[in-house]
């Protein structure tokens, strides 16, 4: 029977754990003991079995889940013992106690005297405040103030000058400075104006992207937040990370397809998805919001399937960021279209009732004669979408006829649809 002492050192063999000193106690007790060896090797064949389980996913609220059951338990955490702090209390009786105190003393008497003696040696004697008798009263005051004799009295000389005739000709002999000019500032455009009032601060609203996992779609937090993301902004950007860009590819094209979506597909896309060289982009302008929605979550439908089949999943994570301009401009590299051929609202410009219909008719009659019979445009399909290279774009991607062939078939936006980027990132 195997002592509880062994067991952990065996135990803490398979966790790596030992000191070089517990290692030759194990080979020693695994040299000795065939029970030792035999429960050495259970414990590594349990370790191995434990290691090579596949990782569990927690779901989304889990943590409100374990919160639930504390609060349904009445659980209270326990609080910590209150820590003890000693005050400090000086030994009066002891001779250690008033020595230190003495020396502290002694040592600050010093200080301050040699502060003194330092100050009063250096000091110039020019700073040093006169006394009472040698300070001399100023002019002014030895002739207002007249001199006295031995008897006590007041002796008053005799002057021409009147009564505060001193006083009024220092005043008069000091120069005043000028007055300061005064500034019109209405007509004045040197001057500098008056500050505008300032306008009260606004909060600025910052919004951050949405990043969810397909196969999280079938719970309600993520589809909840998916569901206000997508009917916030005029345009919907949706950056798909994959796991394999072609099977991406298929899946999303798949999906498309089976909600009657005609697709047009530029011939550089399966080469680029074979070779898992760049990125791609599908556009349209025929999906809502729920139907982008719907769209997002039949591909998370199909991941979770792949997982419970213990497949390779095709889809990683996918980012929902607000819309920015750039987006359109990027849009316009790949497509080899401008930014306004993506307006949001294409609505014909209403006749101008002030202009005669003759300068309409002439122009277009003009036109006919000089070009024969007006091609008939191509017929419009209610569901279309796009699907081409995204980064690096193509060298001239106005000239492919998938592209072409898009704009020219995709027709009127209905009131309500959402024009969606979806880009595919492969996962490097």
């Amino acid at each position: 029977m195997l002592s509880e002492t062994i067991r952990e050192l065996l135990s803490a063999a398979i966790d790596g754990e030992l000191t070089p000193s517990e290692k030759k106690s194990v080979r020693r007790v695994l040299r000795e003991s065939a029970e030792a060896r035999a429960y050495y090797s259970q414990l590594k064949t349990d370790s191995g079995e434990i290691a090579a389980l596949p990782p569990l996913r927690s779901p989304f609220d889990f943590s409100k889940a374990i919160l639930g059951t504390i609060a349904d338990s009445g659980l209270r955490p326990i609080p910590p013992p209150p820590v003890r702090i000693r005050a400090f209390r000086p030994s009066f009786d002891k001779p250690a106690f008033w020595a230190g105190l003495t020396g502290i003393a002694t040592v600050l008497m010093v200080v301050v005297s040699a502060s003194y003696f330092f100050f009063a040696v250096n000091l110039p004697s020019n700073t040093r405040s006169p006394s009472v008798e040698n300070r001399k009263p100023s002019p002014l005051v030895r002739k207002a103030i007249p001199p006295i004799e031995a008897t006590g009295s007041p002796v008053v000389e005799e002057t021409s000058e009147e009564p505060g005739a001193i006083a009024r000709a220092d005043v008069e002999s000091v120069e005043m400075p000028p007055a300061p000019r005064v500034v019109d500032r209405t007509t004045n455009v040197l001057a500098t104006p008056f500050l505008p009032t300032a306008e009260p601060l606004e909060p600025a609203r910052i919004r951050l992207s949405l990043i969810l996992s397909l196969r999280d779609l079938d719970q309600a937090y993520p589809r909840n937040r998916l569901r206000q993301e997508l009917t916030r902004d005029e345009v919907v950007r949706v950056d798909l990370f994959c796991r394999d860009l072609y099977k991406a590819n298929e899946a999303v094209q798949s999906a498309l397809r089976a909600k009657t979506h005609s697709l047009q597909v530029e011939p550089t896309v399966a080469e680029r998805s074979i070779k898992k060289n760049g990125e791609l982009v599908i556009y349209s302008e025929s999906m809502n919001a729920d139907e982008i929605f719907a769209l997002l979550d039949g591909l998370g439908e199909e991941e979770r399937k792949l997982t419970v089949s213990k497949s390779e999943p095709r889809f990683d994570k996918f980012v929902l960021a607000p819309s920015v301009p750039g987006d359109l401009h990027r849009l316009s590299l790949s497509l080899g279209m401008p930014t306004s051929a993506f307006k949001l609202n294409r609505v014909k410009a209403p006749l101008d009732p002030r202009k005669p219909l003759s300068d309409s008719t002439g122009s277009q009659i003009a036109g006919s004669l000089g070009k024969g019979s007006p091609a008939s445009p191509a017929k419009a399909v209610d569901r279309i979408s796009v699907v081409a290279p995204w980064s690096p774009p193509m060298a001239n991607p106005s000239a492919s006829k998938e592209i072409r062939a898009y704009f020219e078939k995709r027709g009127e936006r209905k009131p309500g649809n959402i024009p969606l980027i979806l880009v595919l990132r492969p996962i490097s």
